[in-house]
């Protein structure tokens, strides 16, 4: 594939498709820059057709929105409406959304994409996953409400009705399809939500099963209609057969579907389907209405059909993303159906035998986080829709939260009491933090609860605007008080979904893998202040020990307990991920014992490397170094972050981007030379004098000769040639750990 093929080519399609002068310049300037980084362009495994619109499709954005999605000025947001759309770009290279979006993946590994373009590439993705598994359920659903096409057919000429338009399924279909988008466009904040948007579609087919004749309705609607009944038995039987709660559909009816959807309730088909067509060619991004077409270029769904025939094989309904997440919220719904937004008696009670009841400081709080998530929730959702329209979604959302926390609140402390043999809480329960965490772990829940389960389809999970660690944010809560609560909350609520502990497993990870290492974080303080911790350390959470009054005298001999339990934690994640690495790279069980040392070594030890970087940074270098000086075959470093970047939860931030010092990045290569290795190369050098058969070793660096009384050894790495006689160089020594661009 060469340079000149592929720009020809892009600039043949731009020419086809009517892109504008700036629009193909700009493709050409990316392609020239994608094809002068990407070394072996040709191994990345991308055809010509997916670069071609991967790059007319930066150039589209980069061109269009300059200054983002949000951007609210008129004069600088949107300069020019889409001459070419998403749908007519894959269309007319004949590639499907998914190849779109996995070519994406690869170019965006390779030249850093604009804010703007990141914006609009995860606005796609999600409004394409979202549609994508709300047209397979719509699809499913319809024969439910609805008369097939053969007896509406049949119905029609008993009827004799044939100056009558026509009627047939498909019409309801799009009469239905195209309500529910226009309204989802303007209702939603970027339809994030899956279980949201999916009740705005049983909305609109509600709306549509009153207006239609009873021949066309399945039993009982036929007899609702006939008989005159309201809109309201319509709702609850739609809800019962989606498998949905009455309330949550009623409360999208009431905030979602009436204040947006009255300006096209009296549309016909024909008009309904040329506003859409308006709104979609304003927006440039996909056509939705094409989903029933069944075109093939949107349909393409392997994942979630392999994994629905698997399950169906089995016995068991097919598990869809929009099925999954009607279960989990009907699951939490069910949880905590008994569990008020408020204190039981039992937990005032617990309160009561405090040496101080602590009831009115946690209600107080409770105020307090109820404003922030207030304001903050809206200030999110403000740059897409008006806030006025969420007010009763906030108070919805927080409250089933604060049920969720006065529920694990109890669980906790009748734990607690059987272990201590006490019900004297007055430290716990005087806890800030502890309060704090544990609303914060509950708002989580529901917000994960709510948020979208469509990433399955791209295989992963889709940043929205309330991702983990929003809610952190907004809590003004650091992440090392958030994680010491995770593991007591999920015992305490054994009956949390499956897909629920995952999540804040997933929410643990990213917290010991990176946001707890941020500057200014507790754990550095803790560090600085804890003795040389023993080497066993607890396996378990007991939150009376993770948080303990600033008032108690327990603090300063229990300072460490926190500490400890963070870093096995820390620990075990970075051994597991170790671990994986090396089996990719084939690396021998002995050597990955020696890696494991060394990285043991930094997260205890030299700690001070992980700040505002990421564990996995520290990995890599760690068996980049160790393999560097033991084995006599090269394990490059290019190898090590080809592997890595096959891990699910691998991002290109993380070699990409790595701090070197102050708010200065570079590569990770750069990072390995200029700050790992200054501050390792002693404590590395140890591992080979210890693999040697050396007397003396390598590690007595205080002089400016280490000598090595040893037979002469010879190995090669990167073009140098070291020779141990009687006398070496330290300074050779250390540059064979280094990495060079050769």
């Amino acid at each position: 594939m060469s340079l000149d093929q592929v720009c020809t080519d892009v600039q043949q399609l731009a020419s086809e498709l009517g892109c504008s002068k700036e629009v193909s310049s700009k493709a050409a300037d990316i392609w020239n820059r994608l094809f002068s980084i990407a070394e072996g362009i040709n191994d990345f495994k991308v055809d010509r057709e997916s670069w071609c619109v991967c790059v007319l499709y930066v150039a589209s954005i980069e061109i269009r929105l300059p200054y983002g999605m949000h951007d609210t000025n008129p004069e600088t947001a949107q300069l020019q409406l889409p001459r070419v759309t998403v749908s007519q770009l894959i269309h007319k290279a004949n590639i499907s959304m998914l190849s779109f979006f996995r070519s994406m993946k690869v170019m965006g590994e390779v030249i850093p994409f604009s804010e703007p373009v990141l914006q609009s590439f995860r606005a796609l993705q999600r409004k394409y996953c979202i549609t994508s598994c709300l047209f397979h359920k719509f699809e499913k659903f319809i024969p439910e409400l609805f008369k097939d096409e053969t007896s509406v057919f049949q119905m029609i000429r008993e009827n004799d009705t044939t100056d009558a338009p026509e009627l047939n399924l498909d019409k309801v279909k799009q009469w239905i399809w195209s309500l529910f988008l226009l309204t989802k466009d303007e209702a939603l904040y970027c339809g994030d939500e899956l279980i949201t948007a999916f009740h705005l579609l049983l909305c609109a087919c509600t709306h549509v099963i009153g207006q239609l004749p009873s021949f066309l309705l399945q039993s009982p609607f036929a007899e609702y209609v006939i008989g005159g009944a309201d809109e309201a038995q319509i709702i609850e039987h739609v809800a019962s057969l989606a498998s949905t709660t009455l309330e949550e559909l009623q409360q999208v009816h009431t905030n979602y579907w009436q204040p947006y959807a009255n300006s096209t309730l009296h549309c016909d088909v024909s008009n309904l389907l040329q506003l859409y067509h308006r709104r979609y060619l304003k927006h440039g991004d996909i056509d939705e209405m094409q989903f029933l077409n069944y075109d093939s270029l949107l349909l393409s769904a392997p994942t979630i059909a392999n994994e629905s025939n698997q399950q169906a094989a089995n016995g068991g309904a097919p598990d869809t993303p929009v099925r999954a997440s009607l279960n989990t919220l009907n699951q939490l719904k069910t949880l905590l159906a008994h569990s008020p937004a408020r204190p039981s008696d039992q937990l005032v009670q617990y309160f009561k035998m405090c040496a101080a009841d602590p009831q009115e400081d946690i209600q107080s709080r409770v105020r307090q986080l109820q404003d922030r998530f207030h304001s903050g929730f809206l200030e999110a959702v403000s740059t897409t829709a008006p806030t006025s329209q969420f007010e009763q979604t906030v108070r919805q959302r927080y409250a089933v939260a604060l049920s969720l926390y006065y529920r694990v609140m109890e669980s906790m402390l009748k734990s607690e009491e059987e272990r201590l043999s006490t019900s004297d809480f007055t430290s716990l329960l005087s806890s800030d933090a502890f309060h704090t965490a544990l609303l914060a772990c509950s708002v989580e829940v529901v917000l994960a609860v709510y948020r979208s389960a469509s990433g399955k389809l791209l295989a992963r999970d889709l940043a929205t605007e309330f991702s983990f660690p929003w809610v952190l944010q907004v809590f003004n809560l650091s992440p090392f008080n958030f994680v010491k609560v995770l593991e007591s909350f999920i015992k305490a609520e054994p009956q949390l979904t499956v897909d629920i502990v995952k999540h804040l497993q997933l929410t643990e990870h990213r917290i010991l893998e990176e946001l707890a290492w941020h500057k200014g974080s507790p754990v550095f303080e803790l560090l600085h202040q804890s003795v040389l911790l023993t080497p066993t350390r607890p396996h378990q959470a007991n939150p009376t020990q993770l948080f303990l009054s600033p008032r108690s005298p327990e603090l300063r001999t229990s300072s460490s307990y926190p500490l400890a339990l963070f870093l096995g934690k820390v620990s075990r994640l970075a051994h597991s991920r170790m671990l994986q690495l090396c089996r990719y790279l084939d690396i021998s069980a002995d050597v990955q014992q020696k890696i494991w040392a060394c990285l043991e070594h930094v997260i205890n030890h030299r700690s001070e490397l992980l700040m505002d970087r990421h564990l996995d940074q520290i990995i890599m270098c760690c068996i980049y170094a160790i393999c560097k000086i033991l084995l006599e075959k090269e394990v490059k470093f290019k190898s090590i972050v080809a592997v890595y970047r096959r891990m699910p939860h691998a991002t290109q931030e993380v070699y990409k981007n790595v701090l070197l010092s102050d708010s200065k990045t570079d590569s990770i290569i750069t990072f390995y030379n200029q700050v790992f290795m200054q501050l390792l190369k002693a404590h590395i050098l140890q591992y080979y004098s210890a693999s040697s058969s050396r007397t003396v070793s390598l590690a007595i660096l205080g002089s400016k000769y280490a000598y090595a009384l040893i037979q002469k050894q010879i190995f090669h790495s990167y073009g140098y040639w070291i020779f141990y006689i009687h006398k070496l160089f330290i300074k050779s020594a250390y540059s064979v750990l280094m990495v060079t661009t050769s």
